[in-house]
């Protein structure tokens, strides 16, 4: 039965609150009263130490007095017994006042009394020059006008209820009463130093009485450690005066039989002053211990007290809150049922929520599992190079999301900052450059260049998370392609810092952040503006995941913006290396020499900085070109043996796309077409290169270009021997019949049937059933010339993207009045007539040398 549906259950419960309530204010008056006990008793405890002062005035009184006893008021001593008594009076009346100021300390005021009153009895009777001195100052001040200072003192230590307090205390007191004594020795001895007497019997007797308690108090039984090596230290750091003292004793115990007394009152001063220091030293030490005890115990019971109150607070607030809500019960029933109601329909749509996300997990987790399964049948299967790298790609996904979903599922556990990472071998090298494999195709359809750089330096192998590393390079690098407009530059990259930390960066050339927005980006659910969200969406977890597992790294993400020019977020976190034998480089490209074409120096971004580096770790030597050199350069010999060429900026200039086909170098295109599909530039190069652009790849690429240009310089040794082209298919368009004949008979020696056309519109005809591979055209013809005939072929590639198939110019014309004809209409070489057939089979074997044999 619920609470609020039961009137009298309801009431039994304000009952009992009530009752609550009662109890806590009996235990919060009764911490109050045991705080004030301890808080007078603290304040007792610092008047006493205030009352060393006026003990020790005492002191110096007394043996001020002896000495005028002792001289009968010689002139000396007469003028410094009343500044002593002075000093007496002036601090009794301070410490008389303060008492009757403070309640706390109303049990001072009755010896204060008691003392004045002593203290001019005393006095009186060292003034009149008559009173025995034994009486003086064994009674007159030690049992009287001292004892009734120590009075108090005794039954604070009684009444003590820390036992570190009591310990303090009963030490002080004994210093005290050492002190005394040494006082009592002290005047004693210089009563008959300054008088000339001998000493008596009973003087002598009392003396040894004060010797005997002469000893300080053991402190073996002392419980606080650190106040005994306090005590011990400065014991042990007092004036040895043990043999000085016995032999001053000695010699004035000898001369006490006839007064003649060989040691000076000033020599018997001195010996005790050091004493009293010690001893002062001694009650200073214990009086601050049992202060500091004293105080821990107030502030424990004052805590104590404020939590009493605090709990008598909060029970009073939640009797008035019971109280007011049972005098609206009946008018509020109804609220109270709906709150209810949709506190049920909250704890549904919680358990439905908690539902749904083991079912969606459930549900991702099924079709992942069948592309995972297949993924690595497929693997099984004979795959050529592209296809591998595909499947490599899909399972390196697949395991990714696998490893990560957990998190992205559970908020709860995101909120609650309870990640485990992993600490186990992985390749480094693979991790990070499978992240721009994998994001690559998205980058490529806003037109994006993205390029990954990992220091050549740094080792494959590393120990540590590789699931959640590639969790947060993932998500920086998504964002960055996601806010990041089209035709821009995103670079992953990984450097080592001096203290051997790895430096991760993802770099973009995006919208950037504002500085005033910068500093919410790591919060949960947040991104820069709500324009954000409605632009490109998202709901702003990525970073705080990517922040906290970066923490977990030992690590911190941070971010340099400005908005409109793009973002760089950062980390470093310590990554140990694995040793193994295998290196990251094992081939030495060394001495070849390698050209990167820009289309102009601003173009010179991290893609081209990353791909200078990666060649130079590989023993080239890089140079840069911009294409208004290469495009103005007529020392083509001059030009490095490789050329690099970016798919994205060749695209945008036709002039280079002409002249590419003259230049000597062996041409590579780097394209950031991540499916490979045929461009319309792809046959003027020998080689392809796909972005992201790796060490691995570029390894590969330089192995495979290095054999072409070993095998071009043989080209001429193997155009001499006998080979023949098999699968090769030729179209010739000449309307000339000697020269068919001719071309035709030496294509035929090199294995070729060629297929011979007339006029340039057969030509047409001819590559509109896409069955030839190379077209040897004709610059004469009768109908439409040979310059024409190219443009129709290119427009009607280019119109229908098809791949652009070489075209060879056949010219009895001068070469250099034509060469830039024939370069603008698409013609890919040329031969010149009459055509020799060493210079054809060169031509041949440039571009179909893979389709040659020895015969």
């Amino acid at each position: 039965m619920k609470l609020f549906d039961n009137k009298n259950i309801f009431s039994l419960f304000i009952a009992v609150v009530v009752l609550a309530v009662g109890f806590a204010g009996y235990r919060s008056v009764k911490n109050y009263f045991a705080y004030n006990d301890i808080r007078v008793r603290n304040e007792n405890y610092h008047f006493i130490a205030r009352t060393d002062a006026l003990l020790n005035a005492l002191d110096e009184e007394m043996i001020a007095s002896a000495g005028y006893l002792g001289t009968m008021g010689g002139s000396a001593n007469s003028t410094i017994l009343p500044v002593r008594r002075k000093k007496v009076d002036m601090l009794l009346r301070q410490l008389q006042q303060e008492a009757a100021q403070n309640s706390a300390l109303s049990p001072w005021n009755a010896p204060f009394q008691k003392l004045s009153k002593q203290l001019l009895d005393v006095r009186s009777r060292i003034d009149t020059l008559g009173s025995d001195y034994r009486s003086i100052f064994s009674e007159g001040y030690a049992a009287e006008a001292v004892a009734s200072l120590l009075q108090p003192l005794g039954d604070i230590v009684k009444t003590a209820k820390d036992q570190a307090v009591a310990e303090a205390l009963t030490l002080y007191r004994n210093y005290e009463y050492l002190r005394q004594n040494a006082a009592l020795e002290t005047s004693l001895v210089l009563f008959f130093l300054e008088s000339k007497k001998p000493m008596q019997n009973e003087d002598l007797k009392l003396w040894d009485d004060q010797l005997k308690k002469n000893y300080l108090p053991s402190l073996k039984a002392l419980n606080d450690l650190r106040l005994r090596e306090k005590l011990e230290t400065t014991i042990a750091a007092a004036p040895d005066e043990a043999d000085t003292g016995k032999h001053i004793r000695a010699e004035i115990f000898f001369d006490a039989a006839d007064g003649h007394y060989r040691t000076d009152e000033n020599t018997w001063l001195s010996l005790n002053h050091d004493r009293f220091a010690t001893f002062d030293k001694l009650r200073k030490t214990v009086a601050e211990s049992a202060q500091t005890a004293a105080g821990k115990l107030l502030e424990n019971r004052k805590a104590a007290m404020t939590q009493s109150l605090i709990w008598l607070v909060l029970l009073i607030g939640l009797a008035v809150f019971l109280y007011l809500t049972r005098r609206r019960l009946d008018k509020d029933k109804q609220l109270v049922e709906t709150a209810m109601q949709h506190m049920e329909i909250e704890k549904a749509a919680r358990e439905a929520k908690d539902q749904f996300l083991a079912n969606m997990s459930h549900e991702i987790r099924t079709p992942l599992n069948g592309i995972v399964g297949f993924t690595q049948l497929l693997k099984s299967t004979d795959l050529d190079e592209e296809q591998e790298e595909f499947v490599s790609i899909i399972e390196t996904s697949s395991e990714n999301l696998l490893g990560i979903i957990n998190d992205i599922l559970d908020i709860s556990k995101i909120n609650a900052e309870k990640m485990d990472l992993e600490e186990i071998s992985f390749n480094l090298v693979e991790k990070v450059e499978s992240v721009a494999e994998i994001l690559s195709a998205k980058a490529e359809q806003k037109g994006i260049v993205l390029s990954v750089f990992i220091d050549p330096s740094i080792e494959p192998y590393h120990i540590g998370d590789p699931t959640r590393l590639t969790q947060v390079l993932m998500n920086l690098t998504g964002n960055a392609i996601k806010f990041t407009p089209e035709n821009g530059d995103i670079s992953i990259s990984v450097e080592k810092e001096a203290d051997g930390r790895l430096l991760f960066k993802v770099k973009d050339t995006g919208i950037g952040i504002s500085k005033e927005n910068q500093s919410k980006i790591f919060e949960a659910f947040s991104q820069a503006d709500s324009s954000t969200v409605r632009k490109f969406g998202g709901t702003g977890l990525g970073l705080t995941i990517s922040s906290m597992i970066v923490k977990l790294m030992e690590g911190e993400l941070q971010l340099e913006s400005e908005e409109g020019r793009g973002s760089t977020f950062y980390f470093s976190i310590p990554l140990r290396e694995e040793v193994r034998p295998e290196r990251r480089i094992s081939t030495s490209f060394s001495g070849l020499k390698t050209g990167i074409a820009m289309a102009d120096e601003a173009q010179h971004t991290d893609f081209y900085r990353f791909l200078g580096i990666y060649l130079e770790a590989l023993g080239c030597k890089p140079e840069f070109y911009t294409y208004e050199e290469l495009l103005e350069n007529k020392d083509y010999g001059r030009l490095p043996q490789l050329m690099l060429f970016s798919h994205q900026e060749l695209a945008e200039s036709n002039a280079m796309q002409k002249q590419i086909r003259f230049l000597p170098s062996v041409t590579v295109l780097l394209t950031n077409n991540t499916l490979k599909s045929h461009t319309k530039e792809e046959h003027l190069f020998r080689a392809k290169l796909t972005a992201p652009v790796t060490l691995h790849k570029l390894s590969q690429m330089l192995s495979q270009t290095s054999a072409e240009l070993k095998s071009g310089s043989n080209a001429a040794k193997l155009a001499k021997e006998r080979i023949r082209f098999e699968g090769l298919n030729v179209l010739i368009v000449e309307n000339n019949l000697v020269n068919q004949k001719v071309l035709k008979f030496m294509l035929s020696n090199l294995g070729i049937e060629a297929t011979v056309v007339r006029t340039g519109g057969e030509a047409m005809i001819q590559r509109k059933k896409n069955i030839h591979d190379i077209l040897f055209i004709s610059t004469l013809l009768p109908d439409i010339n040979g310059i024409d005939t190219a443009r129709m072929i290119r427009d009607y590639e280019e119109q229908n993207d098809l791949p652009h198939i070489p075209l060879i110019a056949m010219t009895g014309q001068k070469l250099k009045k034509m060469k830039a004809s024939y370069i603008e209409a698409g013609m890919n070489g040329y031969l010149v007539k009459p055509a020799h057939f060493e210079s054809l089979k060169i031509l041949l074997l440039e571009y179909f040398g893979d389709k040659a044999k020895k015969h």
